[in-house]
């Protein structure tokens, strides 16, 4: 993960966004139960492995998304964008379905 958060530091430092990151590993055991229970195979997980980044702006988050994007290879179909649909809570977010 470390390798991961260098790599976008890098990107983000390079095009002048400020932001916070985190990144966080699946709990393996949650995560068996889960493929087992769904019944999906080791090769349709796409969540062993988040990385959450905290902008200032919505202009900056989508830029964050398309430095990741050119950092590695989008998976598609798997954006759901909750700035368009906020939550009641007021929370907005680029996640992954």
């Amino acid at each position: 993960m470390t390798r991961v958060e260098g790599v976008l530091r890098d990107g983000l430092k390079e095009a002048g966004i400020t932001a916070r990151s985190k990144a966080a590993s699946s709990d393996c055991s949650a995560s068996t139960r889960n493929w087992l229970r769904q019944r999906i195979s080791v090769d349709q997980v796409y969540d062993l492995f988040a990385m959450r980044v905290i902008t200032n702006s919505v202009q900056d988050c989508y830029a964050v998304l398309g430095i990741i994007h050119n950092l590695w290879r989008p998976v598609p179909g798997r954006i759901k964008r909750l700035y368009c649909m906020p939550r009641p809570n007021l929370y907005q977010s680029l996640h992954p379905r």
